[in-house]
């Protein structure tokens, strides 16, 4: 009987991601790994000078909606966040907060369980600065290891400097376009896009992305950022 070669599932940069820097500290992966070896070694060599930025002993701990993806293995307080993204801004989740369920997302934020999808938006829309700098807290509270595969941008990113998002007028693609919000709407400062909110109507989740670059690109002095 001819032998089968088991198929690598559908790619997950993500996944493949923290194996390769797994590979680079050489801690063990936290869960089953299912994922391209062969990428995740290619991705591992680019990371040659990580230590020279985050000398640490880290071990993965990303499994279960952990917080963080890595911790110090002698000071639990020293965390990293790995982000992958294959879109030309970097399209990029925060942690925990990024892709909440309906129930999750209102008990966050101490809303009334009962309120619907419009009432949902309502709620984004006049706290959108508000809503802002609790994502920015579930992003940037620990330095970040991040690799967009499109723009082969890899680099270590620390927020050195909070934003303060009440400071800035924040627009809504929606009222831009003077239509009504149905899934997704973006949002915008002095015309450049640094985010998206999809609220599905068939699909339970309130889901969050920043256009990461354009972020940085926009508040490159609110942050240290190393190219590796």
């Amino acid at each position: 009987m001819a032998t089968t070669t088991k198929k690598v599932l559908t790619e997950d940069l993500g996944k493949m991601f923290e194996m390769a820097i797994c590979l680079y500290y050489e801690t063990p992966y936290d869960g089953t790994y299912k994922y391209s070896l062969d990428e995740a070694q290619s991705l591992k060599n680019r990371l040659s000078n990580l230590k020279n930025v985050f000398p640490y002993n880290i071990r993965h701990c990303a499994r279960y909606g952990s917080k963080y993806d890595f911790e110090c293995v002698d000071n639990p307080l020293i965390h990293l966040s790995a982000k992958t993204s294959k879109n030309k801004t970097g399209k990029v989740c925060p942690q925990v907060l990024g892709q909440p369920s309906r129930k999750k997302f209102c008990e966050f934020f101490a809303l009334d369980q009962s309120m619907g999808l419009d009432q949902i938006k309502l709620f984004i829309s006049n706290n959108i600065a508000n809503l802002l700098q609790v994502y920015s807290a579930h992003t940037f509270d620990c330095p970040i290891l991040y690799y967009n595969k499109t723009s082969d941008m890899l680099a270590f990113i620390l927020l050195k400097q909070e934003l303060n998002w009440s400071n800035y007028s924040i627009n809504f693609s929606h009222n831009i376009k003077k239509k009504l919000w149905n899934e997704s709407s973006s949002i915008s400062i002095n015309g450049v896009t640094i985010g998206e909110f999809q609220v599905h109507n068939n699909r339970d989740c309130i889901k969050f992305r920043w256009a990461f670059e354009n972020l940085l690109a926009l508040f490159g002095h609110h942050f240290t950022i190393v190219a590796l």
